[in-house]
C-alpha cells in the first residue's frame, strides 16, 4: 500500500521497521515485510500505483491531498508491503 504522511499524521511511520505490527481502529493488524519511502513524481509511484489501485499515481495523490488538506508531505509517500498478522 501507498501512505502519505504528514508532520503529525503517520509520522510514526518514519520509526516502522520490517516484522512491525501496525494496527488502527478499522483494520486488522498486518506484519510489516518492507517499508520504504518513494517520490511521489516518480516513475516507480506511478508503476506502483497503477499495480496497487489501477490508476496513475496524480489521480491517488489527488484524492490523498483532497482527504489530507495542507499537513500531507508532498514530495513522498511510504510504500508498506505487507502480510496479515496471523
Amino acid at each position: 500500500m501507498l501512505i502519505p504522511y504528514g508532520d503529525y499524521k503517520n509520522s510514526f511511520l518514519h520509526d516502522v521497521r520490517p516484522g512491525d505490527v501496525l494496527a488502527d481502529m478499522d483494520e486488522a493488524p498486518i506484519k510489516v515485510l518492507e517499508i520504504t519511502r518513494v517520490g511521489v513524481h516518480s516513475a516507480l509511484a506511478n508503476a506502483l500505483s497503477l499495480l496497487i489501485y489501477g490508476q496513475p499515481i496524480e489521480v491517488v495523490f489527488k484524492a490523498m491531498k483532497g482527504n489530507w488538506g495542507y499537513e500531507i508531505n508532498k514530495q513522498d509517500l511510504f510504500l508498506i508491503i505487507y502480510t496479515p498478522n496471523v
